[in-house]
């Protein structure tokens, strides 16, 4: 009886009706509060004090929506790519005969593996066709157990787990090593065997992984706890960082540092009123080895894909040689083509007025030459012919007449000359018929791929 006396007094509740004025005044009130909280949040970010303690608060709020939003992507899988492409294509498709193309080398496939469930590296000869050994990210969570890194960056326990690992740019030394990051962790090794060992552990590193001539690394990495702040607005802060062969940091620079001491401070601070977070997005450092007609051996390239700008960076002078924004657009994989040249990979991804990036037309590779001042795009029929659309990411090589290219958003890898004729093509498809992430694959040497392959003969992993 008790029970339905309850449901009976409920239902009465629920059901009451409320006065037009009163319910009016709930509006207003809910329309002013509203109106109260975006100025507060607003005058929080653009770096007002008088909200003194309330101001933390204020930012917890305001952020909450994307604390959601990151919370609902952990549960989808965010290996699949966007789309679902290239209906019927699968691996790899080689338009010539096996053997036929000496002048090739190797290619190192960094991908997501949709049936193992987990990231894998693969060398492929392609002349001959064949595929001459994988390396398995296991043991992923086991070592980062292992980690001593606290960063307030980003969780790479939950972000870079073994079965959400990409193996970014992996780099393929000659013994057969494997060194790489997850686009936010720290650097792991992995021997021919697969074994995986922390190689450093100072900071969350992302993007490029390139060697110098000397053999270190050089990587881009976030400044840990030492992010920039101009009136409590809270800046994204890239860093260039060089590592040695013992997995010891040689040098690291904030990029913002960078532009700072050199002039440039507003690319960074010259937005009005407000200020974006992520102003610098450092995506590729491309070390130079040997000297140019306008560069020098140890002088570095710099992508800055938010400030759609190139940037050639001197680290033993901390000055910029050169800089230039545009005509590429949210660019990514800068490349020296030879001593007054270089390639860059546009995404030619254009801001949509709201949240994220749309691609016109198609992607593409520019070459800008030091010596005429001038930008040309020879591949661009063929980009458009292949419909090359990768939104963010994606990497670009010239290889003689052809160029290399990775769809890394939509799991393509593909190498073609300028009218859009393919040599060959790599359609990441798990059985089950979804396309997963590429993780930027990169060309590899056939003098590189030959010394591996010894290594691998004299290696037993029993």
């Amino acid at each position: 009886m008790k029970m339905c006396s309850y449901s009976s007094k409920l239902e009465t509740l629920l059901y009451k009706k409320i006065p037009l004025w009163f319910f009016l005044l709930i509006i207003i009130f809910g329309a002013v509060f509203t109106l109260l909280l975006a100025a507060a949040v607003r005058h929080y970010y653009l770096g007002g004090h008088q909200l003194k303690g309330l101001g933390p608060v204020v930012g917890s709020v305001a952020e909450f929506p994307s604390v959601v939003k990151k919370v609902l992507e952990l549960q989808g899988d965010p290996t699949y790519t966007p789309e679902q492409r290239f209906a019927g294509q699968s691996g790899f498709s080689f338009n010539y005969t096996p053997g036929s193309r000496p002048d090739l080398g190797y290619v190192l496939v960094n991908r997501y593996d949709g049936d193992l469930n987990r990231s894998v590296s693969e060398l492929w000869d392609l002349n001959t066709h064949e595929k001459i050994h994988q390396w398995k990210f296991t043991g992923v969570d086991a070592i980062w157990s292992d980690s001593k890194l606290k960063s307030n960056l980003g969780d790479f326990l939950i972000n870079s787990s073994e079965k959400r690992f990409a193996n970014q740019h992996a780099y393929l030394s000659e013994d057969g090593n494997i060194y790489t990051h997850s686009a936010g962790s720290p650097i792991v090794r992995l021997d021919t065997c697969s074994r995986i060992s922390l190689f450093q552990d100072d900071a969350i590193y992302h993007h490029s992984l390139e060697r110098d001539h000397s053999g270190n690394f050089w990587s881009p990495s976030k400044i840990e706890n030492k992010t920039s702040t101009v009136d409590n607005k809270k800046i994204q802060n890239d860093g260039i960082t060089l590592i040695s062969l013992k997995g010891e940091v040689i040098y690291e620079k904030s990029v913002i540092k960078i532009l700072e001491d050199n002039g440039l401070s507003y690319l960074v601070y010259g937005k009005s009123e407000s200020v974006e977070l992520d102003p610098i997005h450092l995506n590729d450092i491309q070390p130079v080895l040997i000297d140019g007609k306008f560069w020098k051996k140890g002088d570095v390239f710099l992508s800055l894909r938010n400030q759609s700008m190139l940037i050639l960076y001197r680290p033993s002078t901390n000055k910029i040689i050169w800089h230039k924004q545009g005509p590429w657009i949210h660019q990514h994989d800068v490349s020296i083509v030879n001593d007054h040249q270089i390639s860059i990979f546009n995404n030619n991804a254009f801001t949509t007025g709201m949240i994220g990036l749309t691609v016109r037309r198609s992607n593409n590779i520019f070459v800008y030459d030091f010596l005429k001042d001038e930008v040309t795009t020879p591949w661009q029929p063929g980009f458009e012919k292949l419909e090359l659309r990768t939104i963010t990411e994606g990497r670009g090589k010239i290889i003689g007449q052809e160029i290399f290219v990775e769809e890394s958003n939509y799991g393509r890898l593909i190498q073609f000359l300028p009218d859009g004729s393919v040599s060959w093509q790599f359609i990441n498809r798990a059985s089950n018929g979804k396309t997963h992430f590429l993780n930027w694959s990169r060309i590899v040497s056939r003098e590189l791929g030959d010394k591996v392959r010894i290594s691998l003969t004299q290696k037993n992993c029993s």
